[in-house]
């Protein structure tokens, strides 16, 4: 297991990296079962309003990253690949409602992946401290929002980082 997302319902979303998928785990009646196969390994999980799933993966320092849209009956759309990335890891979505935050752990960044246009991102974050200081451990790897601030952890260097989200923000380039 690599990330959880939880839906509106309480339904339990893992995303199971040596698998190539997401599972779904019904907290009611304790029943677990596989819910969207992808085409390379998940790893970060975030449900936006409409009740989508998106994923970020790709395999483990060779990248490319990806990003897929999962809908409801766990249909898999392709979103976009982000060539560069070779350690994709944890996501959140921005409170504008259409754009994916995402933990690249190898270079630094955070990236911003617009949900509206498929193909459309950029980096939102480029920090040193980002990165990771030895080679057997992620740089940035989690990161949730709240009260305004984007908090990342950052596990190989045992940090816990906090920025402010900007309300003038251009993230839709």
């Amino acid at each position: 297991m690599e990330n959880l997302a939880v839906d509106s319902a309480g339904a339990i979303f893992v995303s199971l990296y040596s698998h190539n998928r997401v599972d779904r785990y019904d907290p009611a009646s304790g029943a677990t079962a596989p819910f969207a196969d992808l085409p390379a390994p998940p790893m970060g999980l975030a449900f936006d309003a409409d009740g989508s799933l998106w994923a970020t993966g790709g395999t483990f320092r060779k990248g490319p990253g990806y990003i897929w849209k999962i809908g409801p009956d766990g249909l898999v759309q392709h979103w976009t690949d982000l060539p560069d990335a070779v350690f994709i890891n944890g996501c959140t979505l921005h409170p504008n409602g259409y754009t994916l935050l995402a933990c690249e752990s190898l270079t630094g960044r955070i990236l911003a992946i617009n949900l509206r246009e498929p193909g459309r991102w950029s980096a939102w974050l480029t920090d040193e401290r980002l990165k990771p200081n030895h080679a057997w451990f992620p740089g940035a790897n989690g990161i949730k929002i709240r009260d305004g601030w984007a908090w990342i952890s950052v596990s190989g260097r045992r940090l816990i980082l906090r920025t402010p989200l900007q309300p003038d923000e251009a993230l839709d380039r």
